[in-house]
């Protein structure tokens, strides 16, 4: 994928009106989950729809659509909407977790992944537009449909509890623990090739050292706004003067662009071919007809990328699109503001640092999965009950 060299100074400015209109809605600019996720959605979803948009690289109508959920989406979580809710029974004070405790939960995940996919690792991942690293993938996948209800836990040990066990070795100053689990990280990079797990850490300390270090008042949106900025011109200047292009070409490519295209493309399936009608969720297809053979990730990469072996997966935007239209779009993104809500609930008078370890990955993964696989499959439930127990003295 790239741009198509047609670029379109009407579009161009159309677009750039609908980014400063939009950044009206930002009312906040302290951290709160999900302010968080909102900053997620705008930065890696809707900006990055407008540069396509001006470059002629999607349809007018797609970006309307687009634009209007985004829109949406950014009234609603505009209404001071507030649960009042405080866990007085039982918590969880990460100052005062015993270091056998920590050092027992990391013997144990290496255990576990090692009895599951072994100790053969495969340094050739770290190529990682290599079709090898794809590779890798599908046969960790096959082994995952064997575990049944473990794979959810596998799925929240990588997501919630390994970036969790970042954050508590960073809060408590324990350097050697800390390499300990950035090596843990490595290992199950290597093994499996999941390359959010290779730059979690890594965002997480950055993050630590620059966002929330001695920083408690910083305004949260402005400063990794500034930091979004920063990352981009320097993958552009890496990639023209050292000709070192994997920023542009995994991060920025994969993660700003790519998951709108394949938007697009979902947007203009089910244009065309008519909605899931909901039969994707469990149980609703005894109630609803659903007028695929296929699975729908599957067809997209096969007919828009000429890749039958590509899972073309969605956002949540493009996913609740594919259920009835508009309707599931908008009925979805008042869904996610309430489950913002309980996030932003169970994490008032927290630790800002440690939130935002826990819920990094689920956020950055609702950006490429569906709400349900969120929740359920990249921690996100799981990291909303942490926030609900997790506390720490001397917060930061």
């Amino acid at each position: 994928m790239g741009f198509y060299q047609n670029f379109s100074l009407t579009k161009y400015i159309l677009s750039f009106a609908v980014i400063i209109l939009s950044t009206l809605f930002f009312r906040t600019f302290t951290f709160t989950p999900s302010i968080m996720l909102l900053i997620f959605i705008y930065f890696i979803l809707f900006l990055p729809s407008s540069t396509l948009y001006a470059f002629e690289t999607i349809p007018s109508d797609f970006y309307f659509k687009w634009s209007l959920i985004f829109f949406f989406i950014l009234f609603i979580f505009s209404i001071p909407l507030k649960i009042n809710f405080k866990n007085t029974f039982f918590t969880i004070n990460v100052n005062k977790i015993s270091k056998f405790f920590l050092y027992f939960v990391l013997i144990s995940i290496l255990t576990i992944y090692i009895y599951i996919f072994g100790t053969e690792i495969n340094f050739n991942l770290f190529s990682l537009a290599s079709e090898e690293v794809y590779g890798t993938r599908s046969s960790v996948s096959e082994i995952k449909k064997n575990l049944g209800l473990f794979n959810y836990i596998l799925s929240n040990i990588q997501t919630a509890i390994l970036p969790l066990l970042v954050g508590i070795a960073l809060i408590q100053k324990d350097y050697i623990y800390l390499v300990l689990t950035l090596s843990l990280f490595l290992f199950i990079f290597l093994v499996t090739s999941y390359k959010m797990i290779l730059f979690a850490p890594s965002l997480i300390i950055i993050s630590f050292a620059t966002l929330f270090n001695n920083s408690g008042n910083r305004v949260f949106l402005i400063t990794l706004a500034s930091f979004y900025l920063l990352f981009l011109s320097l993958s552009f200047i890496i990639d023209y003067f050292f000709d070192f292009k994997l920023m542009n070409f995994i991060l920025v490519r994969r993660i700003l662009f790519l998951p709108t295209l394949v938007s697009s493309h979902y947007f203009d399936l089910f244009q065309s071919s008519g909605f899931t009608n909901f039969t994707d969720l469990p149980l609703m297809n005894f109630f609803t007809h659903n007028p695929f053979d296929y699975k729908i990730s599957s067809m997209v990469g096969e007919f828009y990328f000429n890749r039958p072996d590509m899972n073309a997966n969605a956002n949540f935007i493009a996913d609740s699109y594919s259920k009835f239209g508009m309707f599931s779009a908008f009925l979805y993104a008042i869904i996610l503001r309430i489950i913002c809500l309980f996030m932003d609930c169970f994490s008032y008078n927290k630790s800002s640092f440690l939130l935002f370890a826990i819920f990094l990955i689920p956020i950055f993964s609702i950006t490429n999965s569906s709400i349900t696989a969120t929740l359920l499959t990249h921690g996100l439930l799981f990291s909303i009950v942490l926030s609900l127990f997790l506390v720490e003295e001397n917060y930061i």
